[in-house]
């Protein structure tokens, strides 16, 4: 479900006089940030280029629509519909409202509780960096051509006699090794390993690429998940061009062929993701240090016998979500975390990323709470 933090976005977009505290120094904060290059006149008002750019630093989809013309132009008009929504409330004297400044208010407290989160994600990113980085920052690239098991077609006699149901024999294991040894054969003989990928390969997502599956990391989570957590290892035992021996793997056997030296990622382009990764487990921590070193009653002895639950519960009309970072009109919640390397035996994602869904620039109400948005999934894994 896509969630708005309504008053903030609001308060990001307009560059009217409202201010996010009385007592910030230098004026409106909503000044310091629009600068630069004019995008919109909207009657006195307007929206700079300054604006966007504070708007994809606090939330990355927001910067992957930048890129966009797209989905670039959608979001200034969500922003242009959010401004004249704002200026017309502002006329009606809704700003001085006081269901609407108490909301705000509220807003405002979930805003400056997450920045507290941010804060301690952003000392613990590093330092996760910093471990993670021959694991995880790591990468090459690199080719594969698998051999499934070779097994009985499956059949109305015999449905259980196929892969994904049971181990292969012994017989089937050396079977399927002698094919595999007979492709490397012909990569050692000189043939071209992309077009033998291509012909013999059983991984669908990837032979038509030359069995190409982008970039990996030794102890690569998403080869693991696909029962490949041996490739790893031994890739980054390779030089650039080398190809190895057949590799057992769950489905059977895989060659792979490195295709690039080593590559570092740099923290700049790590520490998004990291952050976005790390969220959730610091917050919890952070809640369960505060909760101990401080004294909580419930005076409502229906709420302290009250079970504890996992699910979400609906928040009464009008009580904002939990602490979550601010999320701009029309983009979704935070995205997946950028992982180290597209995943292993995919197709890369396109360097201008397709428009993100949108929504009307205003909900009616805030959604109901859920929690800190954990790493999304990876991409969609390759079939095999």
């Amino acid at each position: 479900m896509k969630r708005f933090l309504l008053a903030v976005s609001i308060l990001l977009v307009s560059c009217s006089q409202v201010k996010l505290s009385s007592n910030t120094a230098g004026g409106d904060p909503l000044d310091a940030v629009n600068t630069g290059k004019d995008m919109v006149l909207i009657g006195k008002s307007t929206i700079k280029e300054g604006t966007l750019e504070f708007l994809a630093k606090i939330n990355p989809r927001v910067g992957a629509q930048l890129k966009n013309p797209i989905a670039k132009k959608k979001l200034v008009e969500n922003l242009v519909e959010q401004e004249l929504l704002y200026q017309e409330a502002v006329k009606r004297g809704l700003d001085r409202d006081n269901e609407a400044l108490t909301k705000a208010a509220l807003y405002k407290k979930i805003i400056i509780s997450q920045a507290l989160v941010d804060a301690e994600v952003k000392k613990k990113a590093k330092t996760y960096y910093d471990d993670k980085k021959a694991s995880e920052f790591t990468t090459l690239e690199a080719a594969q051509i698998t051999i499934d098991w070779l097994m009985p077609e499956p059949t109305s006699d015999n449905k259980d006699q196929t892969a994904a149901n049971r181990e292969p024999s012994a017989d089937e294991k050396q079977k399927t090794l002698e094919k595999a040894k007979q492709i490397k054969a012909r990569l050692a003989s000189g043939e071209d390993f992309a077009k033998v990928a291509e012909e013999m390969s059983d991984d669908k997502a990837t032979k038509k690429k030359g069995g190409n599956m982008g970039d990996i990391n030794i102890e690569d989570k998403r080869l693991a998940r696909r029962g490949m957590e041996q490739v790893g290892p031994v890739a980054f035992k390779m030089k650039k061009d080398e190809v190895s021996d057949p590799i057992e793997v769950k489905k059977g056997y895989v060659i792979i062929k490195v295709l690039s030296d080593q590559k570092e990622i740099p923290f700049e382009d790590a520490e998004k993701g990291i952050e976005m990764q790390l969220t959730k487990q610091v917050k919890d921590e952070l809640v369960a240090e505060l909760t101990k070193n401080n004294t909580i009653v419930y005076a409502d002895t229906t709420l302290k016998d009250a079970p504890k639950t996992e699910e979400a519960v609906p928040a009464p009309e009008g009580v904002p979500p939990a602490a979550e970072a601010p999320v701009a009109p029309g983009a979704e919640t935070a995205p997946a975390a950028p992982a180290p390397a597209p995943e292993a035996g995919t197709t890369t994602p396109p360097t201008n990323p397709q428009p993100a869904q949108t929504q009307p620039a205003v909900p009616a109400e805030p959604a109901a709470p859920a929690p800190t948005p954990a790493p999304a999934p990876a991409p969609t894994e390759g079939a095999h």
